[in-house]
């Protein structure tokens, strides 16, 4: 059976649709959640102004905030076979550099092939021959 790491901030807030989609697929996967912590101050992001939200969701996928929060709850002895970024918030907001560039850093601390939700969704477009999309989002365009 594959074995898939999900990276994912918040528990109890939509991991099991990932959990359940696995374990339909034929042949059925597992898919194991680690929970790595919110930037320091960040306790909850309905509590914070919508400025605030952005720059925590931008913190909490930086390189920064992944290299120091994520290996301390990698097991070294039950290695994946892919780990995924389960964050699409804070996987978009650097652009389609920064999903690459943001791939790059998590493959490198966990040692397998990495995807992210925002990955996937520019792979299914790119492979459905779509340019444009609208997106709707809870992030104020400029950030406020």
């Amino acid at each position: 059976m594959l074995t898939f790491d999900l990276l994912y901030p918040t528990p109890e807030s939509g991991e099991d649709d990932f959990i359940e989609l696995a374990r339909r697929a034929d042949p059925a996967a597992l898919v194991r959640p680690i929970y790595f912590p919110w930037p320091d101050g960040v306790d909850d992001l309905a509590d914070l102004p919508t400025s605030e939200r952005y720059d925590a969701v931008r913190c909490l996928g930086s390189e920064t905030h992944l290299r120091a929060s994520i290996p301390p709850l990698i097991a070294k002895d039950a290695r994946p076979d892919a780990t995924i970024f389960g964050v699409t918030s804070a996987s978009f907001l650097q652009g389609p550099e920064g999903v690459a560039q943001q791939l790059d850093t998590l493959a490198g601390i966990t040692g397998t092939p990495v995807t992210s939700t925002t990955a996937a969704f520019q792979r299914a477009l790119g492979h459905l021959g779509i340019s444009r999309v609208s997106l709707a989002s809870i992030y104020h365009r400029d950030g406020s």
